[in-house]
């Protein structure tokens, strides 16, 4: 489900964790902040805003991540400010809208 991309599922995930999967032990992010939405020639576009500790980088990849409600999918994942708290992490998303009627 969290490979559908839309929206809706995301905004009502925020302040939600997310595990990225692939390491040796359990690590997670927060999904702190999800853009507006907005749409334009049949597309609808958002960001998602991701945070975590200081005690661990995540590099500009493709993540595997998995949530409670959400299930599994790969998001490609960008890291974008450092503070004394963690990191700030962003993913944009440039999606056709599916059966849109005009």
């Amino acid at each position: 489900m969290l490979d559908q991309l839309k929206y809706e599922l995301y905004k009502n995930a925020k302040d939600t964790k997310f595990t990225v999967l692939g390491f040796d032990e359990p690590y997670e992010i927060e999904l702190s902040e999800v853009s507006e939405n907005k749409e334009r020639n049949g597309y609808e576009m958002f960001s998602l805003f991701f945070t975590s500790p200081k005690d661990y980088f995540l590099p500009q990849q493709i993540y595997r991540l998995a949530h409670t409600e959400l299930g599994e999918g790969e998001i490609f994942i960008v890291p974008i400010e450092e503070s004394e708290n963690g990191y700030l992490y962003q993913s944009v998303f440039n999606r056709l809208i599916e059966n849109k009627t005009e």
